[in-house]
């Protein structure tokens, strides 16, 4: 029985395609940890730059109520220093003010 090259053929393609499969059985871990990796990576990226955009608005509606809170203040300040200021002037045409000096 001798060999044809016929039967040559084949063994060779898929000695080929054996090598292949176990090439790509050895290095699927690595590729399946590049993946992970980069899938991460954009992941991280993508929250930075979410984070990014909600803490700006976050801090302009913080700085608003803010303003908001300093006018209340300030005008809180304004109404109790002209309740003070209205209370001695009463105080004063009333003639109940005592000034004692020693």
């Amino acid at each position: 029985m001798s060999i044809r090259p016929i039967d040559m053929q084949m063994p060779v393609q898929r000695s080929a395609d054996v090598i292949q499969a176990s090439n790509n059985a050895a290095h699927r871990p690595e590729h399946l940890h590049q993946q992970f990796a980069e899938r991460l990576q954009r992941e991280a990226q993508y929250n930075e730059k979410h984070v990014r955009q909600s803490n700006k608005s976050e801090e302009e509606t913080i700085k608003r109520e803010n303003r908001k809170d300093s006018k209340r203040d300030s005008d809180r300040k304004n109404n109790k220093d002209k309740e003070k200021k209205k209370a001695a002037l009463n105080s004063f045409m009333s003639g109940s003010l005592l000034d004692i000096r020693v």
